[in-house]
């Protein structure tokens, strides 16, 4: 079970094709909430099917289904029709569950920090119940890379210090070990930003006057400057010039604060590429809709897809500007260089 449609697609393969490997060819992806009840549905199941089976997912599915009461109902009735007909065909033995098909089922979610909560897991235990019969015995197990609070309080193990710990932990430093994983750190170099001005707007005074937070969002006012913003851009661009020209097919991202600078350093950065004509392709990856200030003044409103036009998509890009979007799920075997503009906590440092 995952939380993000292009998990759903990279692990769901994987999956498949290892059980493919190893024998188990009873494997379904949920391409419906329609589908995913029917996939529940113990009473449909005939003999010749194998006992093991396994359903790829999404939480999201999952959820619609638990909110349509038709499905439900209709799921639920069906499983206690079929576990009256194994009580009249079985007698006693029936009352223990012994004729269900599947009476043991495994949750399996991955990224248990942020899709498996305490609601979630009440609605997989209403589902499987309808589908699978009162009788099913349910073992949840969940994968995370950053474990918080709750996902240690519902996965985890109470050890004799008092604290939460995992059941079990296969550290990034041993992955690295391993080859499993890329050293991120052995190539990483921080870049000092130091910026001088003679002239303190009001704006600054302002923040200069406020005692908590003040260095930040000095910070973030000098950040928003155009001249900032270029020196930056022009960074960025002039070192990953040198690694294009070393190797042709590589591409790089650019992470920054928020939607408002993808679209600032997209502007930038096309102007570059353009004066340069280096002929790189950028695409500026972002939700929803921004309002940018025009050249006269006036205002416009801009999606993803008209920032970007209808010839550039993001696996032709050399140079990808993103903020939170593709924070998972992005595979991209070229991608040689990450460059990072904004602040680097918790989580999200991940």
């Amino acid at each position: 079970m995952l939380d993000r449609v292009k998990l759903n697609e990279q692990v769901g393969d994987a999956v498949e094709r290892y059980l493919h490997q190893n024998g188990v060819d009873e494997v379904f992806r949920a391409e419906s909430i329609e589908h995913l009840a029917k996939l529940l549905d113990a009473s449909s199941q005939n003999e010749q099917q194998s006992p093991q089976r396994v359903i790829i997912t999404t939480t999201h599915k999952l959820g619609l289904l638990v909110r349509d009461d038709v499905l439900l109902t209709r799921l639920l009735h069906r499983s206690m029709r079929s576990q009256r007909g194994a009580g009249e065909e079985g007698g006693e033995e029936s009352d223990v569950g012994g004729n269900d098909p599947f009476q043991r089922v495994a949750i399996i979610t991955d990224e248990a920090h942020r899709s498996h909560t305490t609601s979630t897991r009440d609605a997989i235990k209403k589902v499987m119940k309808a589908g699978e019969g009162s009788h099913a015995q349910l073992t949840f197990i969940g994968f995370t890379a950053t474990p918080n609070e709750e996902a240690l309080e519902m996965f985890g193990t109470r050890t004799d210090d008092g604290f939460q710990r995992p059941f079990h932990c296969y550290p990034i430093a041993q992955a690295t070990i391993d080859d499993r994983i890329m050293n991120v750190l052995a190539d990483y170099t921080c870049v000092r930003c130091e910026i001088e001005t003679s002239v303190f707007p009001e704006p600054v005074q302002k923040l200069l006057q406020a005692t908590h937070g003040a260095q930040r969002r000095i910070l973030d006012h000098a950040s928003d400057d155009v001249a900032v913003l270029k020196a930056k851009a022009l960074f960025m661009m002039t070192d990953f010039q040198v690694m294009k020209n070393a190797h042709s097919k590589v591409k790089c991202m650019i992470v920054v604060r928020s939607r408002l600078d993808v679209a600032r350093y997209y502007k930038l950065i096309t102007t570059f590429v353009g004066k340069k004509q280096l002929g790189w392709n950028c695409y500026a990856a972002f939700s929803g809709t921004l309002t940018l200030d025009g050249e006269a003044g006036d205002t416009k409103s801009v999606t993803e897809q008209t920032l970007n036009g209808r010839h550039v998509t993001l696996s032709i890009s050399d140079i990808v500007i993103v903020c939170d979007k593709l924070d998972t799920g992005y595979n991209e075997p070229l991608l040689a260089c990450m460059y990072v503009d904004r602040y680097a906590h918790e989580l999200n440092a991940h």
